[in-house]
């Protein structure tokens, strides 16, 4: 039976906050979202100098780092502003590869400028847009309300 294989280009598309470590955990893919977030991350560059994960309670370094796919993990950067980053840790290459598909946690449409970001950053799939967007018609909407009520 054929497996489906994608390429680096269509993994960023996909999951265009994701960033890819080696087993030196050096990172050697970027997604291009996650360069606006994080501008100094460069591919080679060690991951701990740029992201701290937060949950689940682990280093990078630690051997038990694979042990942590099917579950949620938190990165924060490291030194930077940025929303925390939320996601999936998945081992590839018999653990020669961790990516971790990740987005920024955000609350409302407001905070994607504070950050740089548009709605064109996130996939397409991503259900936090059309969460902005709700949040953005509810928002409105109660501004409507207010001012017809204060009149």
């Amino acid at each position: 039976m054929p497996s489906a294989r994608l390429s680096p280009e269509q993994v960023e598309n996909l999951f265009p906050f994701m960033v890819a470590i080696d087993s030196e955990r050096r990172v050697c893919q970027i997604g291009r979202s996650l360069k606006i977030l994080v501008p100094t991350l460069k591919c080679g560059d060690l991951v701990s100098e740029h992201l701290t994960i937060q949950r689940p309670v682990i280093d990078w370094f630690d051997s038990s780092l694979t042990g942590v796919t099917h579950s949620s993990i938190t990165v924060q950067v490291n030194g930077n502003a940025a929303p925390p980053l939320k996601g999936e840790l998945v081992v590839c290459n018999n653990g020669e590869i961790i990516q971790l598909m990740l987005r920024p946690s955000i609350s409302g449409p407001e905070v994607l400028s504070k950050y740089g970001l548009t709605v064109r950053d996130f996939a397409p799939h991503d259900p936090l847009v059309d969460h902005l967007f709700l949040v953005q018609a509810q928002e409105a909407g109660m501004r409507d309300l207010r001012s017809l009520t204060t009149t």
